[in-house]
């Protein structure tokens, strides 16, 4: 059927895009968003160790694609294992561990603040999306060591920085990775309804973009930040 005659001078209907075509839409912009967002996570993440350990004075601070060095980090860890005298100020080698993970939360929260005011729909809100549903993604690792490490293996003595954080400021650990998951809980409850609603394909798209995202930081920050 070729459906009723259009009256000259009346509204003009405009045919729908194709489902394919919308859904091609959806999952290269989230795709490419993810791609972005996950490599500025980290680099933002990277960048406030590195402002930090230069701001409390430590020598040689160098950063990296996906870590920051400082003169004294392996002594001060061997040290501190070993319950010897400490080369460099527990709160000053705390204050660097932890910053990173506080400005992570922080970034998480304004990201998934601002993509619900601009709405997920548009390129740069699915950026801050990805920003807000990725950056948190850390919190797996803090609950992988509460969960099965600790217990298994209670004398392990993991990296990750919130572990070091807690270890060299005299912290327990487990307010700091619950911290980490509350912010994920609440970004993934704040936005993953609108993602979806722009469409199912989003999520899988998140996925791809962050592992592409991810492996081409590794090859170019590997160049740019030796």
């Amino acid at each position: 059927m070729s459906g009723p005659p259009r009256v000259a001078g009346g509204p003009v209907a405009v045919e729908a895009p194709p489902r394919g075509a919308r859904w091609a839409r959806v999952a290269g912009r989230w795709l490419a968003a993810a791609a972005l967002a996950a490599p500025a996570g980290v680099l933002l993440h990277e960048l406030t160790h590195a402002l930090t350990a230069v701001l409390v004075g430590f020598d040689g601070v160098t950063l990296h694609a996906t870590s920051v060095g400082y003169e004294g980090h392996d002594a001060f860890w061997e040290a501190f294992r070993a319950g010897d005298p400490l080369p460099l100020p527990r709160l000053s080698v705390g204050l660097v561990a932890g910053s990173g993970v506080v400005v992570t939360w922080l970034l998480a929260v304004a990201s998934a603040v601002a993509a619900r005011r601009v709405g997920v729909g548009s390129f740069w809100g699915a950026v801050l999306a990805s920003v807000a549903l990725l950056a948190p993604a850390r919190a797996y690792t803090g609950l992988s060591y509460m969960l099965v490490v600790r217990p298994t293996w209670p004398d392990a003595f993991p990296s990750f920085d919130e572990f070091s954080a807690a270890r060299a400021l005299g912290t327990p650990v487990d307010p700091w990775v619950l911290a980490g998951v509350a912010v994920m809980v609440g970004t993934w409850v704040a936005l993953a309804p609108r993602v979806a609603r722009d469409g199912w394909v989003a999520f899988p798209a998140l996925l791809l973009g962050t592992v592409a995202g991810m492996a081409a930081w590794i090859v170019v920050g590997s160049v740019l930040l030796p």
